[in-house]
């Protein structure tokens, strides 16, 4: 095939490429995330979520925040379609990942997910060494460049007007009470975890969490190693900078792409995750290509062989990989299986053993969870949860204790802790704890509605008409 026909055929090979690489994702179930953002998400269950998603966070109230409503909105339109059939979104996935669009779908990629802002940073790269003299470049679009700053402009005021009471997502338990010194090693800690993943992805983690990667406390070896990597990678770019371009803009793709999850600027809700390296793989891969095409001028049979051999590899090590997700077991299994110090994988193994009715196994993997990791408020919110169907509202009350030392915010947390205190007939603790919702969340009917009943079993009627009336204690 001659270069005419390469050129004209690419977009269908690397349309094939990308249906095949997860074709084997259509048999997978809801897994993990998937439950809370699809399954038990009210704007994806209902038809109305196609365009209450756009005045809505990400994650349903409680669980975080994150801004990506066309994402829920054809979460919705796929719900509606094939009444919750995960096999159908897990198709319409594959198929949204196969097609391309010009860069007018900007507004379609913040709107799908906040790592769209990506765009930007690799249009200005792509201007800079690959479109020709940067300044004719810059001129040539520069009515495209205003759009763009209109859409991010747009993309600002919406995310401050939805989340003008919310938090815009949840930090990664990992930097927990972390200093910005600390959050920074750490981040040079995961640099050679990045490389490894970007070159030779076969020992993987279905998760990165504490017992995986912890947070750096000081100068290490892999922080040492991390910053080298870096600095070698800024001194490669430099030098291709006028010899190699198409190089330097692969390899600038890679830190463009890590920066809105890197931690860098600020802190996001993962430390590691390999779907955070997808897109940064792109410029692994550009990489790859200009070094193998150079090779085939003078090693031809061989730079041809070894790009099969890595293309078939990855393809392989992907397509194998996908299984891991069918299921809440499967992804249990292999949690506890690959990193058995992994506080996370205990915790997924407990919530399926609480799925299953098997409470006391349950609590077993919900004990080793808190005991690898005690940083993490859900383990202990969901062991309240166990005690409290058994009625054990003392253990219950202990348990969300702790959960709130370490998210004294949290609203659900304590709204359930009232409803504890009010089971366990503590009538006045359960009037603090729904008095203290109230300072969080105004409007909360059941905190009203907790301090009205506690008030009644102890004759405060000044209490409970107040609360009758709408006046808040």
């Amino acid at each position: 095939m001659n270069a005419a026909s390469l050129r004209r055929w690419s977009p269908a090979i690397v349309a094939a490429v990308a249906i095949l690489g997860y074709l084997n994702a259509i048999a997978n179930g809801y897994v993990l995330d998937d439950r809370g953002i699809v399954v038990l998400n009210p704007l994806v269950t209902h038809p109305d979520g196609m365009w209450r998603a756009f005045a809505n966070p990400y994650w349903p109230a409680g669980l975080g925040g994150q801004y990506r409503p066309l994402t829920i909105a054809t979460f919705a339109l796929d719900w509606w379609i094939s009444n919750g059939d995960a096999h159908w979104l897990h198709a319409a996935n594959v198929l949204w990942h196969a097609a391309w669009f010009a860069p007018a779908a900007f507004a379609l990629a913040l709107l799908s997910k906040e790592n769209g802002i990506v765009f930007l940073g690799l249009a200005v790269a792509n201007d800079l060494l690959i479109a020709g003299p940067p300044r004719e470049a810059f001129r040539a679009r520069r009515a495209l460049y205003a759009s763009y700053v209109v859409v991010v402009l747009a993309y600002v005021a919406v995310l401050a007007t939805v989340f003008r009471n919310t938090p815009l997502s949840a930090p990664a338990h990992t930097f927990d009470g972390a200093s910005a010194a600390e959050r920074l090693l750490t981040v040079a800690a995961t640099i050679p975890e990045y490389v490894r993943l970007l070159l030779l992805p076969f020992a993987l983690s279905a998760d990165y969490q504490p017992g995986v990667l912890e947070l750096a406390h000081g100068v290490t070896a892999m922080v040492v190693l991390g910053v080298l990597l870096a600095v070698l990678l800024g001194l490669v770019i430099f030098r291709a900078w006028r010899r190699a371009p198409v190089l330097a803009f692969a390899l600038l793709w890679v830190p463009i792409a890590i920066a809105p999850v890197s931690n860098v600027f600020f802190v996001t809700g993962v430390l590691l995750a390999e779907r955070t390296l997808y897109l940064p793989s792109v410029g692994a891969m550009l990489a790859l290509g200009w070094v193998m095409q150079r090779g085939v001028v003078r090693w031809r049979d061989a730079s041809w062989a070894t790009l099969a051999v890595v293309l078939v590899a990855f393809g392989v090590r992907t397509w194998t990989r996908t299984p891991v997700w069918h299921d809440a077991k499967s992804f249990a299994i292999t949690l506890v299986t690959e990193h058995p110090e992994a506080y996370r994988g205990h915790w997924v193994v407990g919530r399926v053993y609480a799925t299953m009715g098997r409470f006391p196994d349950a609590e077993r993997e919900f004990a080793i969870a808190r005991q690898i990791f005690p940083g993490d408020p859900v383990v202990w919110r969901e062991s309240a949860e166990l005690r409290i169907v058994a009625k054990d509202w003392t253990g219950a009350e202990a348990m969300l204790d702790r959960a709130l030392t370490i998210r004294p915010g949290d609203v659900s947390d304590r709204m359930r802790l009232a409803e504890v205190r009010m089971e366990a007939g503590d009538a006045h603790g359960a009037i603090d704890e729904a008095r203290e919702v109230l300072r969080l969340a105004p409007d909360s009917v059941r905190a009203a509605l907790i301090i009205g009943t506690a008030a009644r079993q102890l004759g405060d009627t000044a209490l409970a008409d107040s609360i009758a009336r709408g006046v808040r204690p």
